[in-house]
This record gives C-alpha cells, structure tokens and sequence, in this order.
C-alpha cells in the first residue's frame, strides 16, 4: 500500500496493490491494482443521493467475501 500527501498532511493519492483480489467479488480472483487520487480538495460539489434501491450497505458486501 502507497500513500502520497501534500504539505497540509491530506492524502492526494492512495494505491493498494495485492496477488489476489479478495475484497472485490464482482471483480473475479486476479490481481488487483487500485489508485485513488484525490483532486480540488476543500472545493464544494453537489452530491445527488441515489434511491435506496440503488445501493447495498458496505456490511452486506463484507459478508458475500
């Protein structure tokens, strides 16, 4: 796992690397390389909730692996 930061200690970019893929069920049992980069950091956005119907709590998908 890499983590970067900026001067203010906020992370700006996060990579996770790992043989086999197992926090991922929909993503099948192969490597996983995963990249986050954080960019505007304390700019407002405009989030739209989507319906409840649309979503699956985190702890059922913890349960499924």
């Amino acid at each position: 796992m890499d983590l970067w930061t900026d001067d203010a200690d906020r992370t700006r970019q996060f990579r996770m690397r790992a043989e086999h893929n197992d926090m991922f069920a929909d993503a099948g049992d192969g490597p996983l390389d995963l990249t986050i980069t954080f960019l505007d950091i304390s700019q407002p956005v405009a989030i739209e909730t989507p319906p409840a119907k649309e979503t699956t709590p985190i702890a059922d998908q913890a349960q499924e692996n």
